[in-house]
């Protein structure tokens, strides 16, 4: 195997997250000059995501990327064979709930102006071509993002 690919760890599955804002409003910030520009709203996005993974030892946070409508990241949550597992019962969905509930009472808290689109996309990373296909595309998003 190619040593320049990064790996999911085994007993991971990853997950590319993708979140809206309603109506792709610019509520996060813009791109100027191939750099992303930070509302207040991207500001709390952005700390609340380094955040995700903290007291959740069956989560991982990779790479992400605010953009001025959406965010995109990946997340590696860990396998459970046993159904009885605890940790086991927070899903993705779980995760993404409480992440927008928490971007959304700061920005309630601080009268800064979000709205999110419902709900979220998440697709399945199957192997590691595909986990770096999706690095790639969070790294190069905001010099994409007039393309």
């Amino acid at each position: 195997m190619n040593n320049n690919i990064l790996q999911i760890p085994q007993g991971w599955n990853g997950h590319f997250i993708t979140i809206v804002t309603q109506e792709r409003q610019n509520y996060f910030g813009e791109i100027k000059n191939g750099e992303m520009s930070f509302h207040p709203a991207g500001i709390i996005a952005g700390i609340l995501w380094h955040e995700i993974s903290d007291c959740r030892n069956y989560l991982v946070r990779s790479e992400f990327v605010i953009m001025p409508n959406h965010l995109h990241g990946i997340l590696l949550l860990k396998k459970y064979d046993d159904a009885k597992d605890e940790l086991r019962l927070a899903s993705i969905s779980d995760i993404i709930r409480s992440y927008k509930g928490a971007v959304t009472k700061f920005c309630n808290r601080y009268n800064v102006d979000l709205k999110w689109q419902s709900g979220f996309h998440d697709q399945w990373i199957k192997s590691e071509i595909e986990f770096q296909n999706k690095i790639n595309y969070i790294k190069d998003n905001i010099k994409n993002w007039n393309l």
